[in-house]
């Protein structure tokens, strides 16, 4: 491979302005803009270290809005591309940045703020020879002797590659022109070890985080207060707010497996910062310190973030407004188990009556707000009420309608969710399983007095897909769709062991049917038998002497004539003529099917000797006088 280029030159007049090195051509970072780390958490955390005059270092590619706002801020900012095409394009698109295009040994530093929210991943260049490069030590010599950086690694463990569905993936993405981790490990694989790495550069850890649920769409950071102390006091609301994070991350897509359940195992076990989707890390040299908060939440297609520290809620950014929704401020802790958790719980055990007093239970709680709903409760459903012990609380709701939602839509909103949750999460329930989404949600509503209606569920579909689309649901034309369709509910995450599951339980269900409807047909058979038996023995005792004797004749000749006609139709049946291959093609060649074959045969004597054995060698004569003559 070439050599690094140590100065930087100017590229060619389409790309003007462009300081190119070591970069990469025909090549682009941007082709799915999904791969692009984009927070507003991150962007909270960030602007807290761009100060203006300073200089701002962008290494690798980021959200251009975050490289905007830090110029907005009066900092002086570069940007590291790898890119030719990406670099120039970026120049023309953001001027006054001064854009790089090549590799870490490129930029001419150090920098007060270096940021590198993407990671290690795309700082390398297919043209660099990366054997025995040591990455996190060509990052921090980017910072100056007070200067800060902010970096977020992807944890090669996290709880994001054990479920996502990536096929490929070692062939597609940039660690296909390097030898895997697992063969190689080139990168700090523990939040332990990244601390570690960058303390041997001299860049001491101010704060750090574990981010969820992606480590592109990092929009729940816990802080290292939380995750070294398992008897914190935000720990409790921590499961339902992850569980609802992943929720959203995944909504509609295709996983290995339900993040939920993971989500939950990792929560009890205290094991966040192990299956993190990555960690945030910011450092720095000298006297220079950074604010670590407890819990960083932000919106999951909003600009509002909550920070928490030592138990104080701080809200960051303007609430928006998508169609008819606003969004909610602040965002508040979750105070308990949801109340969706706790039906599952009951679906599975077969309790009939817990189950009906939950639902009345929430039922009340919504008619007790009225029958116009507004705030967040006209937007709630079981998967964000949390249940703290005493009331009910819509803390996962992130939005509220403008308009006031009637109190039935709301209900029966909820009911039909969780009648999906049912379904399309293969979850055990003491109904019918051959109920479909709105037949099920009927049941439910019949608990609580509230039976839905002709039309009423259209107006439960509209309010959904609003809810949909503010969360930022990318086709939200082809949702309503597909959740027209007998408003049966898609999954609203497509875990594949679930679907498997599902699969295998209809199966089952089919075989036991079948199984039971052969034991019917066998209970039938062996009852008609039974019937017919006594029957005949009724007749039996109703004959006099000589009507039985006179019976029992008619059944004798009645069997006896039948074998002999069976014996005189077995005798009867001549066997069928063969058909020589002439024959066979004359008969093809006229087009007329073969019927039968007429052949008279003369000269039979019928009294000849019987056949001598095979190794009998017959005579001329006697094979002249066994011959058969067949007539013309």
């Amino acid at each position: 491979m070439p050599e690094t280029t140590a100065a930087l030159t100017v590229a060619s007049a389409a790309d003007a302005g462009v300081k190119r090195g070591n970069g990469m051509w025909s090549w682009t970072d941007w082709r799915d803009p999904a791969s692009i780390a984009a927070s507003a958490a991150l962007t909270t955390i960030v602007d807290e270290h761009v100060v203006a005059g300073r200089r701002v270092l962008f290494a690798g590619p980021h959200d251009a809005d975050l490289v905007r706002s830090a110029q907005a801020a009066g900092a002086v900012v570069s940007w590291l591309i790898r890119s030719v095409d990406d670099a120039g394009r970026l120049t023309h698109d953001l001027p006054g940045v001064d854009v790089l295009c090549g590799s870490l040994e490129d930029p001419a530093g150090p920098f007060d703020l270096v940021i590198a929210l993407d990671g290690f991943g795309r700082l390398t260049s297919a043209e660099d020879d990366d054997t025995g490069r040591d990455l996190v030590a060509l990052l921090s010599s980017l910072v100056a002797a007070d200067g800060v950086l902010v970096l977020l690694h992807e944890n090669a463990l996290g709880a994001h590659r054990m479920i996502e569905l990536a096929p490929g993936r070692e062939y597609t993405a940039d660690e296909a022109w390097y030898l895997p981790e697992a063969y190689e490990p080139r990168l700090p694989a523990s939040f332990g070890a990244l601390t570690a790495a960058l303390g041997d550069h001299g860049l001491q850890t101010h704060a750090g985080y574990a981010v969820f649920p992606t480590p592109k769409r990092p929009h729940v950071l816990v802080g290292r207060p939380v995750l070294d102390d398992p008897a914190s006091g935000v720990r409790d609301g921590l499961r339902p707010l992850l569980t609802h994070a992943f929720a959203e991350a995944y909504r509609g897509r295709e996983v290995l497996d339900d993040p939920r359940d993971l989500v939950t195992r990792m929560a009890y076990a205290a094991a966040e910062q192990t299956l993190a989707a990555g960690w945030l890390v910011i450092a720095g040299r000298g006297d220079t310190t950074a604010k670590q908060y407890e819990l960083v939440v932000g919106s999951e297609a909003g600009q509002l973030v909550s920070t928490i520290d030592s138990g104080v809620s701080e809200v960051h950014g303007e609430p928006r407004t998508v169609g008819g929704l606003r969004e909610m401020t602040p965002v508040r802790l979750p105070s308990g188990p949801t109340v969706e958790e706790r039906l599952l719980r009951l679906c599975a055990a077969a309790d009939l009556p817990g189950l009906r007093a939950e639902l009345r239970r929430y039922a009340d709680w919504l008619r007790n707000h009225g029958s116009e709903l507004t705030g967040p409760v006209a937007l709630a459903t079981f998967a964000t009420v949390c249940d703290d012990g005493d009331e009910l609380r819509p803390d996962l709701v992130r939005w509220e309608p403008l308009t006031p939602v009637p109190l039935k839509v709301a209900l029966h909103r909820a009911l039909w969710s969780f009648a999906g949750i049912l379904i399309t999460r293969n979850r055990p329930h003491p109904y019918p399983l051959t109920f479909d989404a709105a037949e099920l949600t009927e049941v439910l509503a019949a608990t609580v007095d509230a039976v839905p209606g002709p039309g009423d569920l259209d107006a439960v579909l509209d309010l959904e897909i609003a809810v949909r689309t503010a969360h930022g649901d990318p086709d939200p034309v082809r949702t309503r769709r597909e959740l027209s369709a007998d408003l049966r509910p898609m999954p609203d995450v497509a875990g594949y062991r679930a679907l498997v599951d599902v699969l295998w339980r209809q199966n089952d269900l089919l075989q036991h049917a079948r199984e039971n409807a052969a034991w019917l047909e066998k209970i039938l058979v062996s009852r008609d038998t039974a019937l017919s038996k006594l029957d005949l023995q009724i007749q039996q005792h109703e004959l006099s002497g000589p009507e039985q004797v006179v019976e029992l004749a008619r059944k004798a000749y009645k069997k006896v004539r039948g074998k002999v006609a069976a014996r005189r139709q077995t005798i009867e049946q001549q066997p069928k003529p063969k058909l020589c291959s002439s024959c066979r093609t004359e008969e093809l060649a006229a087009g007329t099917p073969y019927r039968r074959l007429r052949v008279r045969v003369e000269r039979i004597d019928f009294d000849a000797a019987p056949p001598r054995p095979r190794d009998a060698v017959a005579t001329g004569e006697e094979r002249a006088e066994g011959a058969i003559v067949v007539a013309e």
